[in-house]
């Protein structure tokens, strides 16, 4: 353990070294309770654990060219790992008439001060990264990432409403070319009764 630590703080001095001064550089000390906090889940973690549970999911799925959405069912599961620093979501469901499955990873890292994520499913070889904000105002988690597609990368955008404790809204968006969005999915969680 103590290795360890002798490793984190090195890495630590190593990393940020270049945003202090010469003569302003923090003690170990200093750097390995800045460390120490900024690994300790906060607030922004408590908000990730509202999701934990079993959840039926109904989904609108928006293809191209489509102005009718396709209407199908699903479930998923959140749970919190890793003492409460990250939630993963399984999910299992049917879109556009095929089988759909899913895993996410969301977590708020607090040396970047934004929730980050990844994503991956049946539907794709690759995983798409995350990067959001949460508006406390409106309840909205806004979540912003690259997919690659052939010959390039698409920007998506997802948001995520929060209606009630026993129930949120997802809606994902696919960039265009000109840098406005449409919307390609919804989905809306609503707590499966135990």
């Amino acid at each position: 353990m103590k290795t360890l630590n002798v490793l984190a703080t090195l890495f630590a001095l190593v990393c940020c070294s270049h945003l202090v001064a010469d003569d302003d550089v923090p003690s170990a000390e200093e750097i390995e309770a800045l460390m120490m906090e900024l690994g300790t889940p906060g607030e922004e973690h408590e908000r990730l654990q509202n999701m934990v549970g079993h959840w039926d999911c109904e989904i609108n799925m928006y293809p191209m060219g489509v102005e009718e959405p396709i209407v199908s069912e699903g479930h998923s599961d959140f749970e919190m790992i890793l003492d409460g620093r990250f939630l993963v979501q399984d999910f299992e469901g049917e879109m556009a008439g095929m089988k759909f499955s899913g895993h996410g990873m969301n977590g708020y890292d607090r040396a970047q001060e934004k929730y980050v994520g990844v994503w991956s499913d049946s539907y794709s070889t690759g995983m798409m990264h995350t990067e959001g904000t949460f508006d406390a105002e409106t309840g909205v988690m806004t979540e912003m990432g690259k997919m690659a597609i052939p010959g390039g990368e698409m920007n998506m955008k997802m948001e995520t409403r929060e209606l009630s404790d026993d129930q949120f809204h997802f809606t994902m968006y696919m960039g265009g070319p000109d840098g406005s969005y449409t919307k390609h999915l919804e989905i809306t969680y609503t707590r499966a009764e135990e």
